[in-house]
């Protein structure tokens, strides 16, 4: 089975990787690359060949469907021992890449989607991430809780980033979630919430097809920021004006 693991930015999606990874039929390839991104000062290898051979075939359009299925073939083929190959690919990165949606269908995948209930807890760690990240700390995922990271967002677009959000695992869901290709959404939260994790891991194994029981359904990784939002948003109180009486007022409460 391809595996397609489509979320946006900050949700959880390497908590997941790990998650399948215990898993002995299943490997989630490494990297987030659905598209040429630059990595490092150069292409991921795929299309670093790709370009070597041809520098236009990864901007034109007529030739992405047949270089999509030669990507997603080239992974199946690194772990030719493995039931399961899962793809992690980003909501955003489907929408950069001209006529991306479009193009993810026609690949025989099935659609894994992961979804962070609460929004502004993603806002948050991005906006914390890309601060480590200009600082110089680069290890976005790790096994201990980092010393805390304080940002500010802009109250006057808070409501309009968490509204984007929502919509695009609105049109992912529309997209992916009423053809003929299986679909199904799993919940950052049920996977952080060690109450709810094993029955939640069983649902999506059982739905990729493999025994639940043969996975160990254990990682190291520690969330990153664990703490209050009102610790972490060094402008909460006007955050927290913005989201009072609107549909998203209920993300401000704690927790995970």
């Amino acid at each position: 089975m391809k595996l397609a693991m489509i979320c946006q930015t900050r949700t959880g999606s390497q908590l997941l990787k790990t998650l399948l990874n215990s898993h002995p039929a299943v490997q989630v390839y490494p990297y987030e690359a659905f598209y040429p991104v630059l990595r490092e000062g150069g292409f991921y290898k795929f299309w670093a060949d790709r370009v070597a051979e041809d520098p236009k075939s990864i901007i034109l359009s007529a030739h992405m469907n047949d270089l999509l299925r030669e990507w997603a073939d080239s992974v199946r083929a690194m772990y030719p021992g493995k039931r399961v190959i899962g793809y992690d690919i980003k909501l955003e990165q489907i929408e950069w890449l001209p006529k991306g949606r479009k193009l993810l269908r026609s690949i025989p995948f099935s659609y894994l989607h992961l979804i962070r209930r609460n929004r502004l807890r993603s806002i948050v760690s991005e906006a914390v991430m890309y601060k480590r990240i200009a600082a110089g700390d680069t290890q976005v995922h790790r096994d201990k809780v980092p010393e805390i990271e304080t940002v500010e967002l802009a109250a006057d677009r808070v409501v309009e980033k968490i509204t984007k959000r929502i919509d695009l695992d609105a049109e992912a869901e529309r997209l992916f979630g009423r053809g003929e290709r299986p679909y199904m959404q799993v919940y950052y939260e049920d996977l952080a919430d060690e109450h709810t994790r094993d029955d939640t891991l069983d649902e999506i194994f059982q739905f990729a097809g493999v025994n639940p029981s043969r996975a160990t359904k254990e990682t190291s990784l520690k969330k990153q920021n664990p703490h209050a939002l009102s610790d972490l948003i060094e402008n909460y109180q006007a955050i927290e004006r913005a989201l009072r009486g609107t549909p998203h007022e209920s993300m401000l409460a704690e927790g995970v």
